[in-house]
């Protein structure tokens, strides 16, 4: 279970039906190849960054995006760690990342980084980190600790870096990788039906009996609401300005029509607590008004758009 929470923070990521060879899923197009190439089978949850169309965009370009990126890095730890270690720079190494990871009582986890490497720096880095290094042939395999976690670090080439929590698994997606798609579960193919293909950031999740029951101890309002998912999807497009939608899927039209209705009470009431409080900066209140919540059937979806000056307002009060 820590495996998955920890992938899925990522970046903050959860039971399965009935199985078949999937066909390619509209997840963002990454690394010459679709992304259910490269994700375990099965997968509760997904998340891919298409980080070359992030830094391309128009906001990263011109409104020094590049600098609030590593700044963020740095303040998440699971994403620093993963840094630290590989030695990569996420503004200019990477093309992009598709994480997967299963819970359970065999729970799994594979990371696979794709952009233009320095081999020899990447190797010394996870070198450095390493706790020990297997030899496998020609492959070296790269243990690492990774806060509760031990990931198993592959540089399969000059384009492709693997992160398992296995060997076994690194070394076969170092070998078997990018060939053919994964097996995707019936619920998960409804939750990636929501993707267009062309997202700069895409993640679904699978509630799982094992994560409610994570959450069983959490406050009522919170348990309940983690009871009634089914599935939860976010999605992030980076243009000129940042378009956010996160949906959950619920057990019935009567829970989604709560939820959203709890989510629009906590909106407003935080709105309206710090509307006029002077040291709270002008463009919170504006992010919460912008900030869009309705349900439709079984569906609760939240929508935000920030706008290119929104974002200037929220980096000159960073700076």
């Amino acid at each position: 279970m820590h495996a998955l929470r920890n992938i899925g923070l990522a970046l903050l990521a959860l039971s399965l039906g009935l199985t078949a060879q999937a066909a390619p899923v509209p997840l963002p197009k990454v690394g010459g190849a679709d992304a259910d190439r490269w994700l375990i089978d099965d997968a509760e949850m997904i998340l891919v960054v298409n980080a070359k169309q992030m830094m391309g965009s128009d906001l990263m370009k011109k409104g020094g995006g590049a600098a609030k990126v590593k700044e963020l890095i740095q303040s998440v730890e699971q994403l620093k760690n993963i840094t630290d270690a590989t030695g990569l720079d996420v503004t200019k190494d990477i093309d992009s990342l598709v994480a997967s990871a299963t819970s359970g009582k065999d729970p799994k986890s594979l990371i696979v980084v794709k952009g233009t490497f320095d081999v020899d720096k990447i190797k010394g880095a996870l070198k450095k980190k390493a706790t020990k290094v297997h030899d496998e042939g020609n492959t070296s395999v790269y243990e690492l600790k990774v806060q509760d976690n031990v990931m198993f670090g592959i540089v399969k080439d000059k384009s492709t870096l693997v992160l398992a929590h296995s060997k076994a698994m690194a070394l076969d997606r170092v070998k078997n990788g990018g060939q053919k798609g994964a097996r995707i579960s019936k619920d998960m193919k409804s939750a990636l039906s929501k993707f267009t293909g062309k997202e700069s950031m895409a993640m679904a999740m699978l509630i799982s009996q094992d994560l409610k029951k994570q959450f069983a101890k959490a406050p009522p309002q919170l348990a309940n609401a983690i009871k009634a998912l089914n599935t939860l999807t976010a999605s992030m497009m980076m243009s000129d300005s940042v378009t956010l939608n996160i949906t959950g899927v619920t057990d019935a039209e009567k829970s989604a029509k709560k939820m959203a209705a709890d989510l629009e009470f906590a909106r407003a009431a935080a709105a309206a607590l710090l509307a006029g409080q002077e040291d709270v900066p002008a463009f919170v209140g504006e992010v919460l008004k912008a900030i869009k919540i309705d349900s439709k059937k079984e569906n609760v979806t939240i929508d935000l758009k920030l706008t290119k000056e929104q974002i200037e307002k929220i980096g000159k009060t960073d700076s």
